[in-house]
């Protein structure tokens, strides 16, 4: 049966668009980019726990960044880890921003971080109120390091404190060259404390 005259050229176009359509048409809504599997993951922190410990928090700084950045991360963690590095890497300021970020519930690890910024800024008080907010027993064993370090700090600026002006010698002399001391850095995991300062309980 022949077709009618007029529809001839109207199938003709049909056929040549069906021709051109693509076998397989873009999706309008394409799913998400899938988060980083778990060994991934896993892989990436401990690479940033091993260039703190090898004395490079900048890179350290950097994979953390880049691990709270990906879909799915522990930010909790995360965080923590990052105000670390900070703090190693002498970045008190920015330790203390990351430190306020933390979404998570404020236990001994933070209370921990909390009272060496607050020391570096010389809140003694606050520092002191931190570290009694932070439980030796609850801390992982990379943390009790930090701990005695915080506490030799405080000891050694209550022993300042203490101590009358004519006996503070030549402290009296570095205290006006600088109003802070140095930012703190985080002890070895392998020998915590071990570069805490000592604690002093006379003015000898």
């Amino acid at each position: 049966m022949r077709l009618p005259t007029v529809l001839a050229p109207l199938l003709a176009v049909t056929a040549s668009m069906a021709a051109l359509a693509p076998l397989n048409p873009p999706v309008p809504l394409a799913s998400p980019e899938p988060a980083a599997s778990p060994g991934e993951g896993a892989f990436d922190l401990l690479s940033a726990q091993r260039s703190e410990d090898l004395g490079f928090p900048s890179t350290a700084i950097a994979l953390y960044r880049s691990m709270l950045a990906a879909p799915g991360a522990d930010t909790g963690r995360l965080t923590i880890a990052l105000s670390s590095a900070l703090l190693d890497d002498g970045d008190v300021p920015g330790a203390a921003r990351v430190l306020e970020s933390y979404p998570g519930p404020r236990g001994s690890a933070w209370h921990l971080r909390a009272g060496l910024i607050a020391a570096y800024n010389q809140r003694t008080e606050q520092a002191r109120a931190e570290l009694a907010a932070s439980h030796f027993d609850e801390l992982e064993a990379a943390d009790r390091g930090w701990h005695l370090f915080l506490q030799g700090m405080l000891a050694d600026a209550a022993h300042f404190e203490k101590c009358p002006l004519e006996n503070r010698g030549s402290r009296s002399g570095r205290a006006a060259s600088s109003s802070r001391p140095p930012a703190p850095r985080c002890p070895t995991s392998s020998a915590p404390g071990s570069s805490s300062p000592r604690s002093r309980s006379g003015c000898g």
